[in-house]
């Protein structure tokens, strides 16, 4: 499984490289299917643009991304055309319970199976760790986002499910069994 997750998206240009790294391939032709559930006011809607631009950020052609509300069913089947999942910030427990309600779950299960990179923004990384219950068991840790001082960087045991504090210039990279903060 692989996972990024961030609490700010890619404002920290050296998590573009990390990211790309964690990819494992170049950036040409990535498709990425956006869900900006959390963002559950009009108000919070008016950021879609801005947390847009992260995939652009990370090589991704506006062409190349499709909008998933997680308001209806999503085909399993079709998840595996995608080489990102992008979860916006906002609220993460709306967002859990969207994702939980409509079984995207399993789907995601799926996904991350078959070579797919899941990418967190706030809430997008709370619903991956312990930070609420039936939340998506990606991260056996609590992540506390948008801290002053963050967790110092490099490999992370999570056998104890620490709290794991992250600056908006910090992410979490989650490959394959290997979990690290990076900056």
């Amino acid at each position: 499984m692989k996972a990024f997750l961030t609490c700010a998206g890619f404002d920290n240009d050296n998590l573009v490289t990390i990211f790309e790294d964690l990819l494992g391939r170049g950036t040409s032709g990535l498709k990425a299917l956006f869900i900006p559930t959390a963002l559950d006011t009009p108000k919070a809607r008016e950021y879609v643009p801005v947390f847009l631009e992260d995939l652009y950020k990370i090589g991704v052609d506006a062409s190349n991304i499709d909008t998933y509300d997680l308001n209806e069913p999503f085909d399993s089947n079709k998840i595996i055309e995608y080489d990102i999942v992008f979860f916006c910030p906002g609220n993460p427990r709306y967002l859990l319970d969207k994702v939980n309600e409509m079984n995207f779950g399993k789907t995601l299960e799926y996904f991350l199976e078959n070579g797919g990179v899941y990418i967190g923004v706030s809430a997008g990384s709370d619903i991956a760790g312990l930070n609420l219950p039936n939340n998506l068991g990606y991260l056996n840790a609590t992540i506390e986002c948008h801290s002053k001082e963050g967790h110092e960087p490099g490999e992370l045991d999570t056998g104890s499910a620490p709290l794991v504090k992250l600056t908006d210039n910090q992410a979490i990279v989650i490959d394959d069994g290997r979990v690290a903060v990076v900056e």
